[in-house]
């Protein structure tokens, strides 16, 4: 069966450090930050234009990135696709305390018949917030905290358009809260109303702790719609008290079908690059690969995710892991052009959850294997070339990128037996 080495084995004279896979020539373990033949900062060639680009730990703590350096938490290597936030200060510039004091600059807050109190500013986990306090007798069924003003997004109808925020009630209490919501409120370039785009309401999951919320909306008003402008939306009866102190970070509307890492804006709206993430690895004849990994994007999203490829510069010769779009099973493919490959289904691996694979293949047979199951079995009668490049969240176009976590990623210049697949991905 396949061990794990002591940190006494070396190969070539390079210590093999603790837990890292006997006999892999490769072994990126992000999640302990720990790689062989060296670290994985050392390893690795990223590309990622943007700055102060965030990641989060298991602890939940958001930490910035600088450009072209990866991003490593315990949680693993984040990889995602590029994305913009269109909200142009989620950072709570020019927030002034008061009753109701100044609301961060392009924010609004409407609440009938309510005190408005912005409490303060702060910062937790590494996230920005802002306290506002909602008190008093309801004068209308809601109230709205607007990110933006009417027209500064530009949007049409049928886009797909994701909104988040950090949210904790620090204060007060939820009663007589019907529902919290987001909404995509759609207008024309004048500003006028067209219609609102509401989100499910998540109040009885709200809590004292700082939780990221999300919600997807399609845009629907018609060929009039030219804004988009997001907003929080509370919803209750008319004449009943309320008071709550209801915390906001980081406030996040993007062009997509899920909410990506947060994107911090203090004026203007922000893009995030994608990630490109490369190492050597130089392999022929048989080989083994194995890869870890968890993906944010929805089941139902539509483009293929890449764990990893190891190829020779081509899309033509190359081994790859991939989620397949529209159905979240985890597949394997051997070869890469449209007329000689092998794809290998290997199990549904579900958003958020951690997939291990495993792929060991010489000429005429290979052998795919996902979260210890059953053995797939593969028949290309010829091998990909000798590959130079382990490309990590990304095929070599730089696209496709797997949009969440990688754990680690792992490379043997041999045949593993299946038995031994199955006790790597157990």
């Amino acid at each position: 069966m396949l061990g794990r080495s002591g940190a006494n084995f070396s190969r070539m004279g390079l210590v093999r450090p603790a837990g890292h896979f006997a006999g892999a020539t490769l072994d990126l373990n992000f999640v302990a930050s720990s790689g062989y033949p060296a670290a994985p900062s050392l390893l690795l060639t990223t590309t990622r234009s943007s700055s102060g680009d965030y990641a989060d730990n298991s602890a939940g703590v958001w930490s910035s990135f600088a450009a072209n350096i990866p991003r490593i938490t315990d949680k693993g290597l984040l990889v995602e696709e590029a994305r913009t936030n269109s909200i142009r200060n989620n950072s709570m510039q020019g927030a002034v305390a008061g009753t109701p004091g100044t609301a961060p600059t392009n924010w609004g807050v409407s609440a009938t018949g309510l005190t408005i109190e912005l409490v303060g500013t702060g910062t937790q986990n590494g996230v920005e917030y802002v306290d506002y306090r909602l008190s008093g007798t309801t004068g209308a069924t809601s109230a709205t905290v607007a990110f933006e003003t009417p027209t500064a997004i530009a949007a049409t109808t049928g886009q797909v358009w994701a909104e988040s925020a950090f949210l904790s009630f620090v204060g007060g209490s939820k009663t007589n809260i019907t529902s919290l919501f987001f909404t995509v409120t759609e207008n024309t370039s004048g500003g006028v109303f067209v219609a609102n785009n509401d989100g499910s309401d998540f109040v009885a999951s709200l809590t004292s702790t700082l939780t990221r919320f999300s919600t997807v909306r399609t845009l629907a008003g018609g060929g009039t719609v030219a804004a988009a402008a997001p907003k929080l939306r509370f919803s209750w009866s008319i004449g009943v008290a309320i008071d709550i102190t209801l915390r906001i970070g980081w406030p996040q509307l993007e062009l997509g079908a899920f909410a990506t890492s947060p994107i911090r804006t203090t004026g203007v709206s922000a893009t995030r690059a994608a990630d490109v993430a490369t190492a050597s690895a130089v392999l022929a004849g048989p080989r083994t690969m194995y890869a870890e990994g968890a993906p944010s994007a929805p089941d139902s999203y539509a483009t293929s995710q890449i764990l990893a490829q190891l190829d020779n510069g081509t899309a033509n010769e190359r081994i790859l892991f991939f989620r397949a779009s529209a159905n979240p099973s985890g597949t394997v493919v051997v070869g890469g052009s449209s007329v000689d490959y092998n794809a290998i289904d290997l199990g549904t691996h579900s958003q958020n959850a951690t997939g291990k694979y495993a792929l060991a293949l010489e000429s005429g047979a290979q052998s795919g294997v996902f979260n210890a199951g059953s053995i797939s079995a593969g028949v290309k009668a010829s091998l990909p070339t000798t590959s130079s490049t382990l490309r990590l969240g990304c095929n070599s176009a730089g696209a496709g990128q797997w949009n969440g976590y990688i754990r680690r990623i792992s490379l043997f210049p041999s045949r593993l037996a299946d038995a031994q697949l199955q006790a790597l991905t157990a």
